[in-house]
């Protein structure tokens, strides 16, 4: 009696996601990119780096204080932390990077005289990013 053919396999591997993407993330949550690496980055203190985030100091302090474990965090946190790792490799396109602190602080004519920091906090980032957009593709509106 003839067998039946065999379908032939391929064994699954997983990789490491390319360079400058995040892995991919459980329901549950998954790992992001390191607050405090983030902070220095853009050369705030913890205060406007949690003013930053919109969440208070003493989670931002609880975060960077994982002993360098990767955060894992769900929902609004998630999407905050993952727009600040997106704003601070956008401005770094265009700002030398120890100047991007010094610029979220300062008051800003385009943004009313309020700072990109009030700006953020307002919930009003959609104008920093259209900023952003601007000045990088040199086309200010």
């Amino acid at each position: 009696m003839p067998s039946a053919p065999t379908r032939a396999t391929t064994p699954t591997t997983r990789t490491a996601p390319p360079a400058g993407k995040s892995p991919r993330r459980s329901q549950a949550g998954g790992q992001i990119s390191q607050p405090l690496q983030i902070r220095k980055l853009l050369g705030l203190t913890q205060e406007n780096g949690a003013r930053l985030l919109g969440v208070s100091v003493r989670t931002l302090s609880g975060w960077e204080g994982s002993s360098g474990k990767p955060v894992r965090t769900t929902g609004p946190n998630r999407r905050r932390l993952e727009e600040v790792n997106r704003l601070q490799r956008s401005l770094s396109r265009i700002l030398k990077e120890d100047r991007i602190g010094p610029w979220l602080l300062r008051a800003n004519p385009a943004f009313d005289g309020r700072t990109p920091l009030d700006v953020i906090e307002a919930g009003e980032s959609d104008r920093l990013w259209r900023m952003i957009h601007e000045v990088g593709t040199g086309n200010p509106g």
